[in-house]
């Protein structure tokens, strides 16, 4: 196995790992396990680091490496506003930033279109275990209370008179996110028709499966985008037309739900009560936040932090040291906001358009564009799920959607253009280059 392949394995051990996660801790609790695959993403991203700063040095991508180091400088110099603890900051930084780290290392690499292949074929290598907990799933309707996966919110849950289903995934966002690689994979890069269809299908109802609200409206963006030859403005005025249906849909058959965030219970909904407060705190403290691992973070839920008495939310459900403080990092926006203010919120919305702009633009042209098209619809998919969880800094998320867009920024620099054609040829000379033609992947 060469240096290429051993980092991509490596990367999709820390993904993967946050599924055996659940088996480790909740079902067999292996203390050893446990350990192992919940540090594995920071260990596989401190790693890479330092090979990476040793072995190739940062040649690649240096403006949004810049804005990097510039928005850890702006959590870092905020945290003087909320009693600065350096292990504290250290740590929030870390687990903010760790995606952003995987993203400019994994720049510096010359990926293939056979690495590639090999880190997809990783994903593909489970989905018959996948099937066979999806089939256990459906016939025995306590498969999660015998697995143990009793977490908060993860428990089945009934919606329109359907139970829903997670398989071996013990969180159900990790289910809907595998349900995207899978139908992300066998749109665009497995040419063989006999598997397309069903496994696309597959994907999808992965996500449906989950009956979150985000993932399945998310879903329906990218079905749509990926069903137009070439995105116009009537074509976007027609999604959100069908987007105000779905959401009008939404109100009337799950009304409770709806009510919670959106309805008569909105303003005391924690999810709505965190982005509030964080837009408080930006505004108190303008143009900085509270500084790294204080607010809306994961570090804020595993460290004490005092901005949440101050902003009168501790002791709310979701937000209990002593009991459940699974709403501390429930969304997105809130950690930006709160704890890096408008100043970091705006470099982190110039890393997300210098990194993305490029492949949204082709891919938006002509939407059977392989070469742009998995860190497109992941972004999409992303930054409309953003709003109820947080996945460009969030395990298992984050690695996917930051190692992906490396992966093909990689390409992008190596491989020309797709021809706009339905059958994805190659303006190049095949005999020039090592992989096979770029219109097969598998």
């Amino acid at each position: 196995m060469n240096e290429k392949k051993i980092i991509l394995f490596g990367l999709y051990f820390a993904i993967f790992s946050q599924i055996l996660l659940g088996f480790a801790q909740d079902t067999f609790k292996i203390a050893l396990f446990t350990t192992i695959f919940s540090y594995s993403d920071e260990i596989y991203s401190i790693i890479l680091l330092i090979y990476t700063i040793f072995k190739k040095g940062f040649t690649e991508q240096k403006r949004v490496l810049t804005l990097i180091i510039l928005l850890w400088c702006v959590g870092l110099i905020s945290g003087i506003n909320s009693n600065f603890n350096l292990l504290t900051n250290s740590l929030g930084a870390f687990n903010f930033l760790k995606g952003l780290i995987i993203y400019i290392c994994l720049c510096q690499y010359k990926f293939s279109l056979s690495d590639f292949k090999y880190f997809i074929n990783l994903f593909i290598a489970i989905i018959p275990f996948v099937i066979v907990f999806y089939v256990l799933d459906i016939v025995i309707p306590n498969l999660r209370q015998l697995l143990n996966f009793q977490r908060i919110g993860q428990t089945s849950d009934f919606r329109l008179g359907f139970r829903s289903l997670g398989g071996l995934f013990s969180i159900y966002t990790h289910a809907s996110l595998f349900g995207l690689i899978y139908f992300i994979i066998y749109k665009y890069y497995k040419p063989k028709k006999s598997q397309r269809k069903w496994y696309q299908i597959l994907g999808l109802l992965m996500i449906i499966a989950t009956q979150k609200i985000k993932d399945i409206f998310s879903i329906s963006v990218v079905y749509c985008l990926c069903k137009i030859k070439y995105v116009k403005p009537i074509s976007i005025l027609s999604i959100i037309m069908a987007g105000y249906v779905l959401f009008e849909l939404y109100a009337i058959y799950l009304p409770n739900h709806y009510n919670t965030y959106f309805g008569r219970d909105a303003d005391t909904a924690v999810r709505n009560l965190m982005t509030a407060t964080s837009l408080q705190i930006a505004n108190n403290h303008i143009p900085l936040g509270v500084g790294w691992g204080k607010f809306g973070s994961a570090t804020s839920a595993q460290i004490y932090s005092e901005v949440y008495g101050k902003y009168k939310l501790e002791g709310l459900w979701g937000l209990n040291y002593e009991d459940n403080h699974s709403f501390m990092q429930d969304t997105q926006w809130p950690m930006i906001f709160g704890e890096t203010g408008y100043l970091g919120t705006i470099i982190f919305l110039l890393i997300l358009f210098m990194v993305f702009a490029k492949p949204l633009k082709y891919y938006l042209q002509d939407t059977s564009n392989m070469q742009y098209a998995f860190p497109s619809v992941l972004f999409i998919y992303y930054i409309i799920c953003s709003l109820g969880k947080p996945v460009f800094v969030a395990i298992p998320h984050s690695y996917v959607i930051w190692g992906i867009t490396a992966i093909w920024y990689s390409l992008s620099t190596k491989i020309p253009q797709y021809a706009k054609s339905k059958k994805n040829r190659c303006k190049h000379d095949e005999r020039k280059t090592e992989d096979r033609p770029c219109n097969s992947i598998s």
